[in-house]
C-alpha cells in the first residue's frame, strides 16, 4: 500500500471507532464493547467508549495524522524492507497497546502482536475492523501467543519483573522495554473548582489503572486534603464495579490494622505517602514546602513518573488537568518515540 492508502483506512477505522462508541455500526467493535466487560470487569462500558473515541476523534482524523506524520521524514513511512517488528502488549486499560501498533502499520512494517490475555478483545475486534476497511492490512497485522523466531525490533511492556524477563530474553535485539511507572499531580492551592473536577479525571479514568493515571498528589503545606476529596464527589460511581469497591474495602481495613491515618470520601482513600505507586482506590499525598522541593523529587525519580499534571503556569511543559489520560499521537510512553527507535 502507498502511504496515503494507508491513511485513508484509518481514518475510516477512527470513524468506525467513534461509530461504536455511540452504538452505531454493526461492526465487531460494537460487539466487543458488550462483551469486554465479561472478560475483565475493569473494562466497563466507560473505559471501552473513551478509548475508543479518544483514539478514534483524537488519533484517527485526517489532519492529525497528516500533521504527524510530516515531523518525519518521508522515508520513515515507505521503508523498502519492511521490518519485523514483535510487540508484547499489556492490558491494563482498553486499547493500551494501539499506539504501538499504529506506529508498525503506519510506517510500513509488520507488526506481530502478543495481546494480553487481559485485552478483553477489544484490540483484535478493532483490527479485524480495520482489516476489512483495508484487506491488504492483513499482510501486515498478525497476532500470536508467543513470540518465537526472527525479529528486528522488540518492543515489550509490562511489570518492573517481566521487564527484567524481556531485558533479558531480547538482549540481542534492538528493543524498547517498558516497566511500571505512574503520574503525579502538583497543587498550588490556587486552582478553581473546574481544574479540581479535571484532575478526578486524570485519577478515576480507568479506574486508576494507567501509567498516565495520577496516583500521587503533591500540595503544599497545610492544603485541605479534605475538601479536594469533596470535588471527587460526582465519580462515586466508579464504586459501583465490583473490583472496585473489593480494592477499596481491603485497602481500607488495611489501613485501619496497620494503624496508618487515611481520609475517606466513600470510595477514595487519601494517605499521606510520597510513593509515586499507590493500590487501586487510595491516592497517595504528601505536603511539599517549596517549589524547588518539588521539581527536585520530579528529577529523582524521573524513571518512574509517566506524565506530571498541574497548571502551566505552575510547571513548564506539564499536562493540564483533565488531559492525562487524552495523550497526543506525539506523547510516547517512556518519552521514547517508537517512530524513530523502528526507522534506526
Amino acid at each position: 500500500m502507498q502511504l496515503s492508502e494507508r491513511i485513508d483506512a484509518l481514518v475510516k477505522l477512527g470513524t468506525c471507532m467513534v461509530d461504536a462508541a455511540n452504538g452505531n455500526g454493526n461492526s465487531a467493535i460494537v460487539a466487543a464493547i458488550s462483551s469486554a466487560q465479561q472478560q475483565n470487569p475493569w473494562f466497563d462500558t466507560n473505559s471501552v467508549t473513551h478509548a475508543l473515541k479518544s483514539i478514534g476523534a483524537e488519533w484517527l482524523n485526517l489532519y492529525v495524522l497528516n500533521k504527524w506524520i510530516s515531523t518525519y521524514p518521508q522515508g520513515y513511512f515507505n521503508p523498502i524492507s519492511p521490518k519485523k517488528i514483535g510487540v508484547v502488549m499489556a492490558g491494563n486499560i482498553p486499547l493500551v497497546g494501539f499506539q504501538d501498533l499504529l506506529c508498525v502499520i503506519a510506517t510500513g512494517n509488520r507488526f506481530v502482536g502478543k495481546n494480553s490475555s487481559k485485552d478483553g478483545g477489544i484490540l483484535q475486534a478493532v483490527t479485524s475492523t480495520l482489516v476489512k476497511i483495508e484487506p491488504r492490512f492483513a499482510e501486515q497485522i498478525t497476532y500470536t501467543e508467543n513470540l518465537q523466531g526472527h525479529f528486528d525490533y522488540i518492543i515489550a511492556t509490562g511489570s518492573n519483573n517481566t521487564a527484567r524477563y524481556f531485558e533479558y530474553h531480547y538482549k540481542n535485539i534492538p528493543s524498547i522495554i517498558r516497566h511500571n511507572r505512574n503520574s503525579i499531580a502538583v497543587l498550588t492551592g490556587t486552582e478553581t473548582n473546574e481544574e479540581l473536577m479535571a484532575l478526578a479525571k486524570d485519577i478515576f479514568t480507568y479506574f486508576g489503572l494507567g501509567c498516565r493515571n495520577v496516583s500521587l498528589l503533591m500540595a503544599p503545606k497545610g492544603y485541605n486534603v479534605n475538601g479536594l476529596l469533596r470535588c471527587f464527589a460526582p465519580w462515586d460511581y466508579v464504586g459501583n464495579n465490583t473490583k472496585y469497591s473489593n480494592n477499596y474495602r481491603y485497602n481500607k481495613a488495611l489501613l485501619k490494622i496497620n494503624g496508618k491515618n487515611f481520609t475517606d470520601n466513600g470510595f477514595l482513600l487519601a494517605k499521606e505517602d510520597f510513593a509515586i505507586s499507590s493500590p487501586v482506590a487510595v491516592i497517595n499525598y504528601w505536603h511539599y514546602n517549596s517549589m524547588d522541593e518539588v521539581n527536585e523529587f520530579i528529577a529523582l525519580n524521573s524513571s518512574s513518573i509517566q506524565c506530571v499534571v498541574a497548571n502551566s503556569s505552575t510547571l513548564k511543559n506539564a499536562v493540564p488537568f483533565g488531559c492525562a489520560q487524552s495523550p497526543t499521537l506525539m506523547d510516547y510512553p517512556d518519552n521514547i518515540d517508537i517512530i524513530d527507535f523502528i526507522n534506526r
